[in-house]
């Protein structure tokens, strides 16, 4: 019964998702756009001065 158990829970295991044949790598060709500062100066707004 034990050895039953440990194989069935061994299928479980190895069956636990699909893996891909190739992974193909990102595109380094344009800048990415991550990681940047944060806030953004060009798309926030001023902050208001109160006097």
């Amino acid at each position: 019964m034990r050895v039953i158990f440990t194989v069935f829970l061994c299928s479980l295991l190895i069956g636990c998702g699909i893996k891909p044949s190739n992974v193909k790598a990102p595109n380094t060709d344009k800048q990415d756009r991550f990681p940047r500062a944060y806030p953004d100066v060009n798309t926030d707004p001023k902050p208001k001065n109160k006097p």
